[in-house]
């Protein structure tokens, strides 16, 4: 590989090639991101999803999911003097 120091463009291209190189790794996790993102966040929505199902059995207890999200909960639950 021939690095060229005197102009920019051949800097950044040099720089380019090195980063997408197969024999790096930033090349393989760059290129297989969405097989490794998807599950992540898939895990997080049933996260969420079971944190939201906790708070909503636990007797009459506001979960975050409505108040945040939703913008009901507290006005569902009576609580008029809530600013």
């Amino acid at each position: 590989m021939w690095l060229r120091l005197s102009g920019g463009t051949g800097v950044i291209a040099v720089l380019i090639q090195i980063l997408d190189s197969p024999s790096n790794w930033t090349y393989h996790l760059r290129k297989r991101f969405p097989l490794y993102i998807w599950p992540i966040l898939t895990a997080g929505v049933i996260f969420l999803d079971w944190r939201h199902t906790q708070e909503w059995k636990a007797n009459g207890r506001v979960s975050v999911l409505q108040t945040q999200l939703l913008g009901t909960g507290l006005q569902d639950q009576g609580n008029d003097n809530v600013t």
